[in-house]
């Protein structure tokens, strides 16, 4: 067996990512928090580590002893776009079920593929099925390009079903919790948008180049920057003043489309909007940081998906923004009163039920335009005319 000595510096660097991205992969697999998230992402992690480990093969010269290891790396990089969807989904509080694996289905091609080389061609035309020596240069034959690139569209598909998923889930979850700052995901969702344009403007370039050691350094410098990103991410990733809350009552309930073959009335509607009303202005439940519309539903003993309904009839709102929009009413009328309460303006959001400095000031200027800081200079001049 013949063995490059000879390597470049994109030989090294596949080798930096291969064993970065196993080392994350365990570290992902044995920890405890979020356990079934993180395996998943381990196993993404894996799966596409199969790149780098190709191309380190590749650019040693082993990958020409065992050129069935191509196939193969191609079947598991094929599962990469459903893992990352699982992965997506998981973080949303959804569990893979049997009926999901149909998604996994999408490796079959891969697989049909390896027994028809097994099958149709011998050693020495595996070696070059896949590469053709140009100059000493390592590139891809026509049809591993036209291989790279369906993995490469179905990747794509699913990186944008899971930006749709992650939309949808924030959409939803506004209605139902009043504080996300532990459950953010906007930061996935435009990670998945970086993916996906990469994917589509920059690869097929390096494919038009054809040149495995080109490919390996974009793919390394690439990879380990965005996995970096999401293995952070992962590892790391949750009164009194009685303001005026009269603006929030809706003399007539917003009638929507999908209410519109609703059991309850707009008496009823009326009726119940007037108990919301009586809460946001008295119960200090209101400016409890975990407050979820099952707790504020229990509380005024209506089920929570005809709460739902009220709020979003009666106030035209959101749970989200409802909750936030009370708590920012109460934080103003606290800010104008600092010195009398003796607090800082980081307690009067933790007052009102914001649980970091970053999600009451981002809140504030949501509703207002202004910081607190801002806020309170422009009343000081309102004071003083």
């Amino acid at each position: 067996m013949k063995i490059n000595t000879d390597l470049s510096f994109s030989f090294y660097l596949s080798l930096f990512c291969w064993l970065h991205l196993w080392f994350f992969a365990a570290v992902l697999w044995i920890k405890k928090r979020h356990s079934y998230s993180n395996r998943l992402l381990a196993l993404f992690l894996f799966c596409f580590s199969f790149i780098h480990v190709q191309h380190v093969l590749l650019q040693s010269g082993i990958l020409s002893y065992i050129p069935l290891f191509d196939p193969v790396c191609g079947i598991v990089l094929s599962v990469l776009g459903p893992l990352f969807y699982f992965y997506v989904r998981s973080l949303t509080g959804y569990e893979i079920k049997r009926a999901d694996f149909w998604h996994l289905l999408i490796c079959i091609p891969g697989l049909f593929h390896l027994v028809f080389l097994l099958f149709t061609k011998n050693m020495t035309e595996l070696s070059g099925y896949y590469y053709l020596d140009q100059d000493k240069t390592s590139r891809y034959t026509t049809i591993n390009t036209l291989l790279l690139v369906g993995m490469l569209g179905y990747f794509i598909i699913y990186l944008l079903i899971s930006a749709r998923t992650i939309s949808n889930y924030l959409r939803t979850v506004k209605q139902e919790y009043s504080i996300i700052e532990t459950i953010r995901l906007k930061w996935l969702k435009e990670l998945i948008w970086l993916l996906a344009i990469f994917s589509f403007l920059l690869s097929p370039i390096v494919l038009y180049i054809a040149n495995a050691a080109v490919s390996s350094l974009v793919l390394g410098y690439f990879s380990t920057f965005i996995y970096f990103i999401i293995v952070y991410k992962s590892l790391s990733t949750s009164v009194l003043f009685t303001a005026d809350l009269t603006k929030f009552s809706a003399p007539i309930p917003t009638e929507k489309p999908k209410y519109s073959n609703s059991v309850h009335s707009v008496e009823r509607i009326l009726e119940q909007g007037k108990l919301v009303e009586d809460f946001l202005a008295n119960d200090g439940l209101l400016y409890e940081e975990s407050l979820s519309l099952k707790q504020m539903a229990d509380k005024l003993e209506i089920p929570p998906y005809v709460l739902s309904e009220i709020i979003n009839r009666y106030f035209d709102k959101s749970f989200f923004d409802l909750i936030n929009s009370a708590r920012i009413e109460r934080a103003k009328a606290q800010l104008i009163c600092l010195d009398s309460l003796n607090i800082t303006i980081e307690g009067v959001g933790y007052n009102c039920g914001f649980g970091s400095k970053a999600a009451f000031y981002r809140a504030f200027k949501k509703s207002t335009g202004l910081t607190p800081k801002a806020y309170l200079k422009e009343q000081a001049k309102v004071m003083v005319q």
